[in-house]
């Protein structure tokens, strides 16, 4: 039964299940899968803080807040859009499972309202950071187009992103 409230994607990496553990959970430096945002979490843990933000930390893309984490399994967290003036909020879960030479990863995203910005730049988004998780995990490094798009986001972000996204009103 097809549920517009959910979206379920499923892709195999061959790589270690560490490698792409690390690629969605580290903090501190630029996630490379994730539009080349920073995590700023603080510590890891079931009710900490999740803010996206651009590698400079002026702008937050995302916030929200960790609600599960099994390393090397289970990462979990809600987000909403920034730059959305009444944003909601969807709850992704990330799962690991290692297959034979690799690992299957599992993204859902839940509480999706039907037809909204919101959902279409989530699920949408997911497949876009699958694509790069496995590149990176796989290839260690983006494609060509792909680091082309970055560089533009960190030319266009101060003049398209809402002052509401500045990172002094998410903290």
């Amino acid at each position: 039964m097809n549920d517009p409230t959910r979206s379920v994607q499923k892709i195999q990496i061959l790589g270690p299940i560490e490698k792409v553990w690390r690629e969605l959970t580290k903090t501190g430096e630029p996630q490379m899968a994730v539009y080349g945002m920073q995590l700023d979490a603080g510590e890891l843990k079931v009710g900490s803080p999740y803010l996206g933000r651009t590698p400079d930390g002026k702008w937050t893309i995302v916030a929200g807040e960790v609600t599960a984490i099994e390393p090397m399994r289970l990462f979990s967290h809600t987000m909403k859009f920034t730059r959305y003036e009444q944003p909601e909020e969807v709850h992704v879960i990330w799962t690991l499972e290692e297959i034979g030479g690799g690992v299957e990863v599992t993204l859902t995203q839940e509480n999706l309202v039907p037809g909204s910005r919101t959902s279409r730049d989530v699920v949408g988004g997911g497949k876009f950071i699958m694509g790069n998780l496995k590149a990176i995990v796989e290839n260690g490094k983006l494609g060509f187009g792909t680091r082309v798009m970055y560089g533009m986001f960190g030319l266009l972000t101060p003049l398209i992103t809402p002052k509401r996204s500045r990172s002094e009103n998410w903290r």
